[in-house]
């Protein structure tokens, strides 16, 4: 790939001026015919040349508007090369891949989490015919609601977001979530409420979902009207 030499974007490497025009070799004209008498023309490779967007365009698409990435291309072109498939495919079983991945999921698995569990919820919902759509901001509003411990032990460890009524029966999350710890939700599965809880709880559960309720729909509306 042949690249001229650019008195704007590059300057001389001996004596670091660009305001004259470029000889050849990366050195100005009064330097490289200094060199040449002096016999040290042929001592010293001129350092590698960065891309420019100014002056040089991406080789494939030929504009000068995005950011050079590699191998004179454009970033759009680059991304779309089989050089840079081939390089990733190679950097994605590397050590070094490892341990930033390792890293990035350190720094992110409360966002990995959530994502997760809205990603079960929709599989689950589709396995049963029903888009269950459930926001993350109501997470938080639900388990505080529930006091954040289980509303039939009172566990604090271990919660999850169980479906009051049946998923199976086509009832979704939504103003539907009540709060239990994993071995609660492992002995309720698929059964109906009354058939699992006491009394007293089955009312305390009720109200705490006509609350969730009002507070899921209030925060709403001071969002649109904030909008």
């Amino acid at each position: 790939m042949q690249r001229r030499w650019c008195a704007r974007c590059d300057a001389c490497w001996a004596c670091g001026g660009a305001d004259r025009p470029h000889y050849g070799r990366g050195l100005c004209e009064r330097c490289f015919g200094a060199q040449r008498r002096d016999r040290s023309l042929m001592l010293r490779e001129p350092p590698p040349k960065r891309w420019c967007i100014y002056c040089d365009s991406c080789l494939e698409c030929g504009t000068q508007e995005l950011k050079h990435e590699a191998d004179g291309l454009c970033v759009s072109c680059y991304e779309r090369s089989p050089a840079r498939a081939a390089t990733y495919a190679r950097y994605r079983h590397t050590e070094g891949r490892k341990r930033s991945l390792d890293a990035w999921r350190g720094r992110n698995a409360d966002v990995l989490t959530v994502e997760s569990r809205l990603r079960s919820r929709l599989r689950r919902g589709r396995e049963n015919g029903i888009v269950d759509h459930f926001p993350p901001w109501l997470e938080q509003l639900v388990l505080a609601e529930f006091g954040s411990c289980c509303v039939r032990c009172g566990a604090t460890s271990g919660l999850c977001l169980d479906h009051h009524r049946p998923l199976r029966h086509g009832h979704r999350l939504l103003d539907n979530a009540v709060v239990l710890c994993l071995g609660c939700n492992s002995a309720k599965e698929n059964q109906l409420p009354q058939d699992f809880y006491d009394l007293a709880i089955l009312r305390r559960i009720e109200r705490a979902l006509a609350w969730c309720r009002v507070r899921r729909l209030a925060t709403i509306f001071d969002d649109e009207r904030a909008a």
